[in-house]
């Protein structure tokens, strides 16, 4: 089935659409840094949310051009796609670059074609096409972009070292991911003593006790405090964006003086714990899917539906609580 390569202009550093959604240099330039080929191509951001959309094509590498202030694309357009374009009903285009939660780098997610919506960021520009051919009868021909991407159709072949190695390599990351198990048992296991023993010394009226006594007690609450942020880290630190860790750990601070029992839910069985426990529990279900649509990640110009910041996730935290 033929197909065409374009190179687009995908993106420029300012200010765009109706609420002034802010791209910057830095932007850019990290889209270029965390690319991987290759990036979907569809028509509208709202179909690209569904696991079920069809694909029209594909974005296979992307530069920085214009000292830094333009961010390109070599896309590749299926057969429907390029009609679609080429007729004037879909001859728009927007990105959707979101942030990662892992480090808060901006990456292209997609690129969607546009008709009647128009993109937030006005006069994008067709730099120009060149042939492309894609697979053919299950056979999967090589093709060269700028001596970027490469596609070949040969099987590769590992040697002997290089099984072993990955094998050596495997059994290293296995034994990691025990230790750190063992790790988070240890320290649940610490956390459970230092309370038991805190239950015992709040049995007597610290003001009776001698003042050696007295400072014990309050170098455990001490301990405790630090030991319940150090679980409550372990527990959701993989599970949040930066942004809102940040805020759940000045929560979760808050919290940690305190050790009044709550029941509640977790994983569908009735627990017992302290409120730090329980904003764990609330955290480790925070959803991961990928924020797209008017909060600046969806660049078609159809303005503010709402705004999904951390602020707002903060506010939800201590609603739930």
């Amino acid at each position: 089935m033929p197909r065409i390569m374009r190179t687009l202009e995908l993106a420029y550093a300012g200010r765009w659409g109706q609420n002034g959604d802010l791209i910057t240099e830095k932007d850019l330039k990290e889209v270029v840094e965390t690319f991987t080929p290759r990036r979907p191509v569809g028509i509208g951001h709202d179909i690209m949310k569904k696991d079920d959309a069809p694909k029209y094509g594909n974005v296979w590498s992307v530069k920085l051009a214009n000292s830094g202030k333009t961010l390109t694309g070599d896309v590749e357009f299926s057969e429907t796609l390029d009609k679609l374009y080429t007729s004037g009903l879909y001859d728009g285009w927007s990105v959707s670059i979101p942030k990662r939660a892992i480090d808060g780098k901006t990456y292209l997610h997609h690129l969607a074609f546009l008709g009647a919506t128009p993109p937030k960021i006005p006069g994008l520009k067709d730099l120009g096409e060149k042939p492309f051919q894609a697979a053919d009868n299950d056979k999967i021909f090589s093709f060269d972009f700028s001596g970027k991407i490469k596609e070949s159709d040969e099987e590769v072949k590992m040697t002997k070292e290089e099984i072993e190695a990955m094998q050596k390599e495997n059994a290293e990351l296995k034994e990691a991911n025990k230790k750190l198990a063992e790790n988070k048992t240890s320290l649940e296991g610490e956390l459970k003593k230092a309370q038991e023993e805190k239950k015992e010394m709040e049995e007597v009226s610290p003001e009776t006790l001698p003042k050696e006594f007295s400072d014990k007690i309050k170098s455990y609450d001490e301990e405790m405090k630090k030991m319940r942020l150090q679980a409550f880290k372990a527990k959701v630190e993989n599970h949040l964006p930066k942004g809102v860790m940040e805020q759940a750990e000045v929560l979760a601070s808050s919290l940690s003086s305190r050790s009044d029992a709550v029941n509640f839910s977790d994983n569908g069985q009735s627990v017992s714990g302290t409120e730090i426990e329980l904003l764990s529990s609330i955290l480790r279900k925070w959803p991961q899917s990928v924020s797209l649509g008017s909060s600046g990640f969806d660049y078609s110009d159809r303005g503010s539906e709402g705004a999904g910041d951390v602020k707002s996730a903060g506010r939800q935290i201590m609603k739930a609580l």
